[in-house]
């Protein structure tokens, strides 16, 4: 799942999964702008079909890559889905 996550990042970021660098500052480091992140979100919803209804809260844990997926995983139910 956290693989899957990652790709999805990377799409909505416009790069190669095997790139991200899950320390990294994705704002800073990725120039990762407000419709990128909306754009992670939805690809999240419809790749898990959740509805992430505190969108706002994400921007609490997006201090890393890692971070973000981490948040992320455990919205979507916690990382032993696949």
């Amino acid at each position: 799942m956290e693989e899957k996550i990652m790709f999805l990042l990377a799409e909505s970021i416009g790069l190669d999964g095997s790139l991200l660098d899950a320390a990294a500052d994705p704002v800073n480091k990725y120039d990762m702008d407000s419709v990128m992140i909306l754009d992670f979100v939805i690809r999240i919803e419809d790749e898990y079909g959740i509805d992430f209804q505190d969108f706002s809260e994400l921007s609490n844990h997006m201090n890393t890559v890692q971070e973000m997926v981490d948040y992320m995983m455990e919205m979507i139910g916690g990382d032993h889905i696949e």
